[in-house]
């Protein structure tokens, strides 16, 4: 019973090690905002996402944008805000939203 319980921690631990790489980080200011009546924002950064492209984040992406379907009330606040003031932000990518680069989290600078 024991080994099975110190197999599954190190099965655990492993997936989420493995789930915690890859990501990528791009920065310049908020070019274009899109925002759907369901919800869904994206982002296009106006240095494009050269990192995430490199690191084929996402093959159905273009590089264009960044997005989330159902982004919560931070991602939000942080992409009007970073848009409005024309700050510098850091976008973390990882994988994708549909044709989007996934936002993992936002960096206003």
């Amino acid at each position: 019973m024991k080994n099975k319980i110190v197999a599954l921690a190190a099965a655990i631990l492993s997936w989420s090690a493995m789930a915690q790489t890859g990501y990528s980080q791009d920065s310049g200011q908020v070019a274009e905002v899109f925002a759907s009546q369901t919800g869904a924002m994206a982002i296009r950064l106006s240095n494009g996402y050269k990192n995430a492209m490199a690191a084929g984040q996402c093959a159905a992406s273009d590089g264009t944008w960044a997005g989330l379907a159902a982004p919560n009330s931070s991602i939000k606040a942080a992409i009007m805000l970073a848009k409005a003031q024309n700050s510098t932000v850091v976008i973390t990518t990882l994988g994708c939203e549909g044709g989007w680069l996934k936002i993992m989290d936002m960096y206003v600078k």
